[in-house]
C-alpha cells in the first residue's frame, strides 16, 4: 500500500523455528520482521517505540494498533517501528513471539545510528495480545548482550527503556527490574483490566515508576478512539 515501507526481516535467511507448509514453502508468516517509521528530520528526539499490535495471537491488527500508532508517534517527534511477529496457527506457542520481539528489540539497537535513535531510549507499547507480548519478553524474559555472540544482534540487550500496556499486560516476574510503564484500560474490560491492576499494584509495591489511566466505558481494543472526547485523552 501506498506509504506503507517494506518489510524488513530480523532473520533475512530462515527465522529459528520457523515451520514451512504443506509444499516446503516459507510465507510472510514465517517470516519475522518490523515496518519502519522514522521520527522526520525536522522534529526527531532521538525516541523510538517498537509497536505491538494485538490480535488473540490469531492475526494482527496491523492497521489501528500498528501503521497509525506509528504515524501519531512520529508526529511527536518520535520513530515507531511495527512487528510482524509470528502468531497462530502454525506458532501457538508464545516462547517463538517472544523470540521475534527480542530479535526487533536487539536490531533497532543495532541499527540506531542508521535510524538517528538513541540506543537507550527505545520503548515498547503493546495492544492487548501485544501487550502480552510485551510482559513476556520485555517484563519476564530480558536477556542481556552477550558481548561474544557470533550474530552481531545478539550483542545487544533486549531490555525496553520504558513500556506502554494497553488493554493487556502481564503479571511482572520481577517488578523492581521492570521498565517505567504507562497502562490504559476501561473498567467495562474486566478481564485485562485486572491483569493491568496487577501491573500496577506490583510496580508501584517495587517503587518503579507507573501511570495508570482506567476509564469507565469502552469494550475491549478501543485503539487510539481519535475524536472521542474520554477515550481519545489517553
Amino acid at each position: 500500500l501506498a506509504g506503507i515501507p517494506a518489510p524488513i526481516l530480523l532473520w533475512p535467511n530462515c527465522a529459528p523455528e520457523a515451520v514451512p507448509d504443506a509444499n516446503g514453502a516459507f510465507t510472510d508468516e514465517d517470516k519475522p520482521a518490523i515496518y519502519a517509521f522514522p521520527a522526520p528530520a525536522s522534529n526527531n528526539t532521538g525516541l523510538a517505540f517498537l509497536v505491538m499490535p494485538g490480535g488473540g495471537f490469531t492475526n494482527r491488527v496491523m492497521d489501528t494498533e500498528g501503521v497509525q500508532i506509528a504515524r501519531f508517534l512520529n508526529r511527536q517527534g518520535i520513530s515507531g517501528f511495527v512487528l510482524r511477529y509470528r502468531i497462530g496457527p502454525n506458532y501457538p506457542r508464545r516462547t517463538v513471539s517472544t523470540i521475534d520481539a527480542h530479535r526487533a528489540m536487539r536490531y533497532l539497537r543495532a541499527h540506531a545510528a542508521d535510524y538517528k535513535i538513541d540506543p537507550d531510549r527505545i520503548g515498547v507499547i503493546g495492544f492487548s495480545a501485544g501487550a502480552e507480548l510485551a510482559g513476556d519478553a520485555f517484563y519476564n524474559s530480558v536477556l542481556d548482550g552477550d558481548a561474544r555472540a557470533t550474530d552481531p544482534l545478539d550483542r545487544f540487550s533486549t531490555k525496553a527503556n520504558f513500556a506502554a500496556l494497553i488493554y493487556g499486560g502481564r503479571n511482572p516476574q520481577n517488578p523492581a527490574a521492570s521498565p517505567p510503564t504507562f497502562l490504559f484500560n476501561t473498567v467495562e474490560d474486566d478481564g485485562h483490566l485486572r491483569v493491568e491492576i496487577q501491573v500496577l499494584n506490583a510496580l508501584r509495591a517495587a517503587g518503579v515508576p507507573v501511570e495508570a489511566h482506567f476509564y469507565q466505558d469502552g469494550p475491549h481494543g478501543t485503539t487510539m478512539s481519535l475524536g472521542d472526547p474520554q477515550l481519545g485523552q489517553w
